[in-house]
């Protein structure tokens, strides 16, 4: 199983000419963490290419758990791109590949040019 993406009705919004927010529930599988976090594509949330995303809340079992999210290609100038990792880390450290994280939710927001 894989990190399961939940869209929130009703959330995606135009921030401007040539830029959407879209909200999403991330609920990762059992004990398949992969090394490099959980890709996640412009596609899986139905908006463009993505500029990043930011961590809106969590439920209390990932709250020990910080959530980031890294781009999958570093532009020279501010540019999308079509995939996202979600990484976990704890301490400072990414966890472990096959690290259960089954009953962590993570509420995020993704920003992304329009299509």
């Amino acid at each position: 199983m894989a990190l399961t993406i939940t869209l929130v009705p009703e959330t995606q919004q135009a921030v401007g000419p040539a830029r959407f927010n879209r909200q999403a529930q991330l609920t990762p599988g059992l004990s398949d963490y992969p090394t490099g976090g959980y890709p996640i594509l412009n596609t899986q949330l139905g908006i463009g290419p993505l500029y990043g995303a930011t961590v809106l809340n969590c439920n209390s079992t990932a709250a020990p758990y910080t959530a980031n999210f890294v781009l999958s290609t570093y532009p020279t100038t501010p540019a999308p791109c079509p995939t996202l990792f979600l990484k976990i880390s704890s301490g400072g450290t990414e966890v472990s590949a096959n690290t259960n994280l089954n009953a962590c939710t993570w509420i995020a927001e993704f920003m992304a040019a329009a299509e």
